[in-house]
């Protein structure tokens, strides 16, 4: 339950495209935006991770990609940030 609303507050983030979210061990979550635009994943390890990209995303999206706690998949890092700015 709280990872839906963790979902939730990051999918507010998207407008356009979609975002497959991977959270541990567990089966992908897509998040849409309103409108088409890019696809990208991340893999991100734990709740803990999740939460801090929640409470923190400008700090924590670095921390945890710098530290492996948010892993993107190979040439999945453009997609991303064309898919967040």
């Amino acid at each position: 339950m709280f990872d839906s609303i963790a979902f939730s507050i990051i999918r507010s983030f998207i407008d356009r495209g979609a975002l497959q979210l991977t959270l541990g061990d567990r089966p992908p979550v897509t998040l849409k935006g309103r409108h088409r635009g890019p696809h990208a994943s991340i893999t991100i390890s734990n709740r803990k991770i999740l939460w801090r990209l929640v409470a923190v995303p400008d700090l924590a999206f670095g921390e945890a990609y710098m530290d492996g706690h948010l892993t993107v998949p190979e040439n999945g890092l453009e997609p991303l940030v064309d898919l967040l700015m």
